[in-house]
């Protein structure tokens, strides 16, 4: 005869006491990416004149928060999607733990890459730099055949 109730048996097994936070934050990122995606739409429609448009976007400081905002809360968002595709479809433990802190890995590397770009791009370390027929380096018999060519390409109005 066991006196436990069912509730005490249930309690600390399963997805029973740690799912809510995970759909909250599925819920929650998704709901912030809605005005993210906006301003990301505005900005891509604005860099239609070339890069200098977005890196002059990107070096002011509201601009540049935006974009780390959108960018590691889209990645956020997405490691948790996959993560309940895994946690759904995969069903070998080991195989689950191993692709789950790959994709924790990969968000991490990922989102480090993102902030330190962005910041980059906000101090002015990141230059856009018009090419000039003298910057090409090749061979003297194909310089004059590839000069126009390769200015055309870097320096397309």
């Amino acid at each position: 005869m066991d006196l436990k109730s069912p509730l005490k048996k249930a309690r600390g097994l399963g997805s029973a006491h740690s799912g809510t936070h995970h759909w909250w934050m599925q819920r929650v990122t998704a709901i912030a990416l809605i005005p993210l995606v906006f301003w990301f739409v505005y900005i891509v429609i604005c860099a239609n004149t070339g890069t200098e448009t977005i890196i002059g976007k990107l070096e002011n400081p509201f601009n540049a928060v935006l974009m780390v905002t959108f960018l590691i809360v889209g990645l956020y968002h997405g490691a948790l999607g996959v993560r309940v595709v895994l946690e759904d479809y995969v069903h070998c433990k080991c195989g689950r733990t191993i692709l789950t802190l790959l994709i924790n890995f990969f968000t991490v590397i990922t989102a480090v890459a993102v902030i330190l770009s962005v910041i980059s791009v906000h101090t002015g370390g990141v230059k856009h730099k018009k090419w000039d027929k003298d910057d090409v380096k090749i061979s003297p018999e194909h310089q004059e055949m590839w000069k126009d060519e390769f200015f055309k390409i870097f320096n397309d109005k």
